[in-house]
């Protein structure tokens, strides 16, 4: 979290941390002292954020996006759309398209399809079913498509994953 510029709160950090440690003669006396000048440095250099109104949009921000991760762990196998994933934070397709992308670094279905390749490889590992099987059962109702997709997040195919 901290770059270079903000090398005295790494040093003061350290220095809290050693005497936490080590536990020389005194040490709570040098955690509090560093403790204060750690709050120095934080408040003369304005390393804090002024805008409550910010943070409140991030977090709701953050809760939209647990929310329709929620949404989409519980419904993986089913045929989601993208209108059913922006619905289920109340926005437009659009806008959810940007906002899940910016939070993310990744596009809604690519999500959804890593998280069903992910419970197809558990599957593929812990159980006898079928490829095609463990495929419609994840929510893809393409076979080829699957084994197109698997192959892309894994790097092989899913039968030679299944039998490595």
């Amino acid at each position: 979290h901290f770059t270079p510029v903000s090398e005295e709160i790494c040093a003061t950090v350290n220095s809290i941390f050693d005497a936490l440690w080590m536990r020389p003669s005194g040490y709570e006396m040098t955690v509090i002292g560093q403790f204060y000048h750690f709050f120095g440095i934080v408040f003369g250099n304005h390393y804090y954020l002024e805008s409550v109104t910010r943070t409140r949009r991030d977090y709701k921000r953050i809760l939209q996006l647990k929310q329709v991760l929620d949404f989409i762990e519980h419904n993986y196998a089913s045929p989601l759309t993208l209108q059913q994933l922006s619905s289920s934070v109340s926005m437009s397709p659009k806008y959810f398209c940007r906002f899940f992308s910016e939070m993310t670094h990744q596009t809604p279905m690519d999500y959804l399809n890593h998280q069903r390749i992910e419970q197809a490889c558990y599957q593929l590992s812990t159980t006898d079913d079928s490829i095609t099987e463990i495929a419609y059962r994840n929510g893809f109702n393409d076979l080829s498509y699957f084994i197109r997709t698997f192959k892309k997040y894994k790097g092989m195919t899913p039968g030679k994953y299944k039998r490595s």
